[in-house]
């Protein structure tokens, strides 16, 4: 018979589970493997008395320090897709999916394209413009240059793609309680939607601004330790492209925490609450790509209040008249960021019709075998179903081709259709504002689709998507970090290696072997940075972004009134 053994000493699950026999016997686990009868919530139960832990390490492993180390220091390192399979807390559950999960799988894969953009657009210079199929000796005969295929790396309409999702997500709330039947009082109901509301503009700056803290103290601690240098302040290195700027290096790590402290403050107070964010006069020095939070509020604020003007309206009139009204009118004249906020209000009242009719054209079989009273009309509905889906299908591609627009001007001789549609942009998109508008478009028209096309919001719903709609704001606020130093560090070592930086000497040589070292390199490195950027994204998804909702969820519902 086993004596009894005091399991507070026992190693923790990661003993367990990741330790090899050899290393766990060093660490003071038997080198039997069956030396333990029983494994169970990851602790052992019984000990093999004929095989001793290691005398050494027994009192280490038994420690509070090398156990918190084990048990928790090392598991937080890991991806949380990893670390869940072995170690659940009592914060990890399980991720339900939901009729509009399918927007969070679309917003994953948005922001992992923005990613590949602000990539690979400081290496290539011919990332911005189309391929041309008439002049061979233009330069820009690229693969990744074709239409349908820039959709991997057009970034400019993945931004258009989140300011519609964060519409439709910031009303989808809203449109239920305007639709819901259990209300019977339109006092009620206007009550639920005004403390909806409220709620709503209250949380929306800490939502967006907490988590940045962690960027500006991320980068703060990059500049510091030199892991910037790749590309010294100032200049553009070996890169072709777009050079993205940074902070200047202070003399020290707290007077970087002091200059990235001031520059968080003055984007979350003065230039998104009072002067607004007049891009491109400026830009947040730690990290360009954060211009869109401010706009994020600003349009948040704009939606909630066109949400409030128009809860009180009969369904028909929001969604024939004013909302359509506010998009084009908003779009045509330039306010391009307000027009895909309200769409995005205006997709979460189609979406909500949809849904409900669907349920309607899926009626069950009534008790004796017969079907319901509306089974006959039902079948009429799955034909027309059938037939919307093919037209969102269509739908679908011409989003997508519209969002493959380039970034600077087409060519008047190019042949792929983007040169004719710069002509018929207005007036106010003169320009490469005119590839803008038409990207604007495309979004509105790709997210339209998807919301009769069920066969893809079941594909934007597989858990791979799903886990990067989850960090993906993570991802967002990070990727320029590892980009602007292990991204470039990386790179320009490998372009030594290889001789690739004879391309940028003083006398350049002209080498098609060292031009595709070259290209080689970049990519070879986009290999190592992909992964590396999901390990940092997970590991800020959790410390700052999951944390920041759970506060300001808990300071409202310790500020607001019951």
């Amino acid at each position: 018979m086993t004596p009894d053994v005091d399991t507070s000493r026992e190693p923790k699950w990661f003993l367990t589970s990741f330790v090899p026999p050899s290393v766990a016997r060093w660490l003071g686990r038997p080198a039997d493997s069956h030396s333990y009868s029983q494994i169970k919530d990851g602790r052992y139960k019984e000990y093999d008395t004929q095989n001793p832990p290691a005398p050494f390490f027994q009192h280490a492993t038994a420690s509070k320090i090398i156990q918190w180390l084990l048990g928790s220091v090392f598991p937080f390192l890991l991806p949380s897709f990893i670390s869940a399979r072995y170690h659940r807390t009592s914060n990890q559950s399980s991720h339900k999916i939901a009729p509009t999960s399918w927007l969070d799988g679309l917003r994953g894969i948005a922001c992992f394209i923005v990613f590949v953009y602000h990539y690979f657009y400081a290496y290539f210079e011919t990332r911005g413009f189309t391929f041309d199929f008439t002049n061979e000796e233009s330069g820009n005969r690229y693969f990744m240059q074709l239409p349908m295929i820039r959709i991997l790396h057009s970034g400019r309409s993945m931004v258009s793609i989140f300011f519609v999702i964060s519409g439709f997500a910031l009303s989808h709330k809203v449109v239920m309680l305007m639709r819901s039947v259990k209300m019977q009082s339109a006092a009620e109901r206007s009550h639920a939607i005004l403390s909806n509301l409220a709620s709503s503009v209250w949380r929306r700056h800490l939502r967006l601004f907490l988590p940045l803290i962690g960027t500006y103290l991320l980068v703060a601690v990059f500049v510091a330790a030199g892991w910037f240098e790749a590309v010294p302040w100032g200049e553009n290195g070996w890169l072709k492209g777009n050079v993205e700027f940074r902070p200047a290096r202070e003399s020290g790590l707290w007077s970087q925490l002091v200059s990235a402290a001031r520059e968080y403050v003055k984007v979350a107070g003065p230039v998104t609450l009072f002067h607004g964010w007049v891009y491109p006069d400026y830009m947040s020095v730690y990290d360009s790509h954060l211009w869109t939070i401010p706009e994020e509020f600003h349009q948040s604020m704009l939606l909630f209040l066109v949400m409030l003007g128009l809860s009180h309206m009969k369904r028909w009139v929001r969604v024939y008249i004013f909302l359509p009204v506010f998009v084009v009118a908003s779009l045509l004249n330039g306010y391009w960021a307000m027009s895909l906020f309200i769409f995005g209000f205006l997709m979460a009242e189609v979406h909500a019709e949809v849904v409900a009719a669907r349920e309607t054209v899926l009626s069950p079989k009534l008790p004796g075998g017969g079907y319901s009273p509306v089974h006959d009309t039902a079948l009429e509905r799955r034909g027309h179903e059938r037939l919307k889906r093919v037209v969102a299908a269509i739908a679908l591609a011409a989003g997508v081709y519209l969002c493959c627009f380039p970034d600077a001007p087409p060519d008047e001789n190019s042949t792929t259709g983007f040169t004719t549609l710069s002509k018929w942009a207005p007036q106010q998109y003169g320009g490469e504002a005119a590839c803008g508008f038409w990207m604007h478009v495309g979004a509105d028209i790709l997210v339209f689709s998807i919301v009769f096309l069920p066969a893809v919001q079941n594909i934007l719903c597989w858990r791979i998507f799903q886990y990067f709609g989850r960090i993906s704001f993570a991802l967002y606020l990070v990727h320029g970090t590892t980009n602007r130093s292990l991204g470039h560090a990386l790179v320009h070592w490998g372009w030594r290696v290889t001789g690739a930086n004879a391309l940028w000497a003083e006398a350049p040589v002209e080498s098609a072997t060292l031009e595709r070292a070259r290209i080689a390199v970049v990519f070879a490195v986009f290999l190592v940075d992909v992964p590396v950027t999901i390990w940092m994204a997970d590991i800020f998804w959790r410390v700052f972004d999951m944390p920041s909702v759970r506060y300001v969820r808990w300071l409202e519902g310790k500020l607001a009134r019951a």
